[in-house]
């Protein structure tokens, strides 16, 4: 084993590392390392004690991720392993910060101290020595297990990490510091490029990027290297975090990737209004994935959104239920946001079965015309969101002023045509159906694809039960499959 070239044991030690970031963090839907995960990382700790070449390999691997411990006490311990060992904290690409309120002494302890003694460090980089400035002023006035100490928590090690791609962090609205990074970071970014546009600095491209000396220079501050980010909000049970604290995250350099979850999204990034010096109107936006779960959106805040991000390509959007709070459902509002500025998207996911004004069908009018997403291949959405209730069919069944017998004679009527409705890039498409699938609503789907006029399309769902595929292309007679095929997803 000890023959094996340096080649050979990089292949072993990538093997062996986990992987937390990304899109596969996001699909598996948990903070927590698995057990065989678990293992990997015994592992690697094994393999660094073995010889210092060894230890080469494995320390990048073994530090790449933190994710979240399920007991907080051993996090703090790896989090003061990090703060003693600046060489292991560049190693972080991803970073897990679970909610765990400090004492004032830990504060003291695991923060103050250590920020000051970073900043004394780090002399030219003014936002650690601000940072430093902001945590030494929260003083012994605070209750134990403040916000503030958490926020302040979370900052620090966002700052400790140069490296950074990947941050999960639960987030209050009454957080100071952590947003104050993110606004410094964005900021930090275009006022970069505007100085050495204006100077006419030989280095810069014609582009406008930054070449690759001023870049490692300006890469080296806290979240300038971030690719995604979930934020969530601390009780699900009541209120969201107010985006517009935190809208700035759009703007960060090289973020590609954001999830909310429990988030309102009332961001005014082109709005002209301001808040807290946040930028406006925006210079550019990377961002290509958006995830909303158990969120407030409205039309201003998703218009907002898709002006922000031109490059969007992704959106998903959960809306949340009455505890958390209301939203309006303006799918006229929605829709022209849409088709004036998503034309990037390629997967679309609205669901609002969770929204109390869904439920209880105080909405009108539908999302109309989207057949101008061009490069749309996914969508998923209420059925009458799309189609509405023109033929009389209720969105609440239940609705005492809507005769049974005029719903089932509704249901008999002519086909409603879906595809002047839908773009010819569509590959699949899903339709959420609250209540009973009605007979019209089935013959609309396998009328879609019987009609070819989609020639893309390959899948229609009915609410997570009945399927419609062909078989290829040219297929003209739909059949029924199994809504848990993967195959029909491919």
């Amino acid at each position: 084993m000890h023959d094996l070239p340096d080649v050979v044991w990089r292949i072993v030690v990538d093997y062996l590392r986990p992987s937390f970031e990304g899109d596969n963090y996001l699909l598996r839907g948990s903070r927590f390392p698995s057990e065989s995960e678990c293992a990997c990382l015994a592992t690697l700790a094994r393999l660094c004690r073995v010889s210092s070449r060894h230890r080469a390999f494995a320390e990048r691997a073994l530090y790449h991720s933190v994710p979240a411990a399920a007991r907080p006490a051993a996090q703090s311990r790896l989090f003061a392993v990090l703060q003693r060992r600046p060489d292991l904290a560049r190693h972080v690409r991803a970073l897990y910060v679970e909610e765990d309120c400090l004492s004032r002494v830990e504060f003291a302890v695991l923060v103050r101290n250590p920020a000051r003694a970073m900043a004394a460090a780090r002399p030219r980089q003014p936002a650690v020595a601000r940072l430093a400035e902001q945590i030494a002023a929260l003083g012994d006035d605070l209750p134990d297990f403040s916000w503030a100490f958490y926020d302040a928590w979370c900052a620090y090690m966002v700052t400790l990490m140069p490296g950074l791609e990947f941050l999960d962090i639960t987030m209050s609205n009454m957080a100071t510091l952590m947003p104050s990074l993110i606004r410094d970071a964005a900021r930090d970014s275009e006022e970069e490029k505007e100085k050495k546009k204006n100077e006419g600095d030989r280095d810069i491209q014609a582009s406008g990027t930054i070449s690759v000396p001023a870049a490692t220079e300006f890469m080296s501050r806290p979240l300038s290297r971030l690719e995604g980010i979930c934020i969530r909000w601390p009780d699900e049970t009541r209120g969201a975090l107010q985006m517009r604290l935190i809208q700035d995250v759009l703007l960060l350099p090289r973020l590609e990737r954001f999830h909310g979850v429990c988030v309102d999204l009332n961001t005014r990034l082109t709005t002209g209004r301001t808040l807290r010096g946040s930028l406006s109107p925006p210079k550019s936006s990377n961002v290509r994935d958006v995830i909303l779960d158990y969120s407030l959106v409205e039309a201003d805040g998703l218009l907002d959104l898709l002006r922000t991000c031109p490059l969007l390509q992704k959106l998903s959007i959960g809306w949340a239920d009455w505890d958390v709070g209301e939203s309006a459902l303006d799918w006229e509002g929605f829709g022209n946001a849409l088709r004036e500025h998503g034309s990037n998207l390629e997967f679309l996911n609205l669901d609002c079965r969770e929204c109390s004004e869904y439920e209880t069908g105080d909405w009108g009018d539908t999302i109309g015309d989207l057949s101008g997403l061009q490069r749309l291949q996914y969508l998923s959405l209420p059925h009458d969101v799309l189609l509405g209730n023109k033929r009389g069919v209720p969105t609440n069944p239940y609705d005492e002023d809507v005769d049974s017998e005029e719903s089932e004679d509704v249901n008999d009527g002519p086909d409603l045509r879906l595809e002047p409705l839908l773009p010819r890039s569509l590959k699949s498409l899903l339709l959420y159906c609250v209540y009973d699938v009605h007979s019209w609503i089935h013959r609309a789907a396998k009328g879609l694809i019987s009609s070819q006029r989609l020639p893309q399309l390959r899948c229609v769902e009915l609410n997570n039960d009945k399927v419609y595929v062909t078989r290829t292309p040219f297929d003209t007679n739909p059949y029924e499959a199994n809504p848990y095929d993967s195959d029909l997803y491919e």
